[in-house]
């Protein structure tokens, strides 16, 4: 993000005047289509499959693999179109005192909080979320160490599988009369 300047002096016909813009360039990757799952490791994250990694640490040997060492380590993912739900499986090793937050995005640009952890089980434990219609941008981000790692896998992010009929028209119910 920049701002950009621009001014012009005062004169004697023309009074100074300034303008100015706020540029920012938001890193450009493959949206994923829906539904999005990933259960991998560090080195199966690529940003040509919506997904995408700064900081993580060597992969837990075991599902959740992902591992959040340290403050600001965080997952990216983006998708393309309205998501349900967001599920994750989720471990706290040896985490006390910290926050372990999920985030979610219009833009790209302005994250709203999605799931905030300030305490973490100690076996893997699943997580449902419903994120905001518009989001298409997704962080899981460890935003405070204390003590301990985070694990994070078996991520799904999806829709609801609901079918269109389109051109669909209702016929009046046959009705029959019984007189006594």
């Amino acid at each position: 993000t920049t701002t950009i300047t621009i001014s012009a002096p005062e004169t004697e016909n023309y009074f100074a005047a300034e303008t100015k813009y706020t540029l920012t360039v938001v890193p450009a990757w493959v949206a994923a289509s829906l539904p999005f799952t990933f259960d991998g490791g560090k080195s199966s994250i690529a940003p040509e499959n919506g997904i995408k990694q700064s900081g993580l640490g060597d992969d837990y040997s075991s599902s959740p693999k992902l591992r959040f060492d340290n403050t600001g380590d965080v997952l990216f993912v983006r998708i393309n179109e309205t998501a349900d739900t967001v599920a994750y499986t989720i471990k706290g090793n040896g985490f006390s005192g910290g926050t372990f937050d999920v985030l979610q995005s219009a833009d790209g640009i302005d994250y709203s909080l999605l799931a905030s952890y300030k305490t973490l089980p100690t076996t893997a434990t699943k997580e449902t979320k419903t994120p905001a219609s518009d989001a298409r941008y997704f962080q899981f981000v460890y935003t405070a160490k204390s003590t301990g790692n985070v694990a994070l896998g078996a991520i799904r992010i999806s829709k609801s599988q609901s079918t269109a009929i389109g051109n669909a028209t209702a016929e009046t119910p046959a009705v029959k009369s019984i007189e006594n």
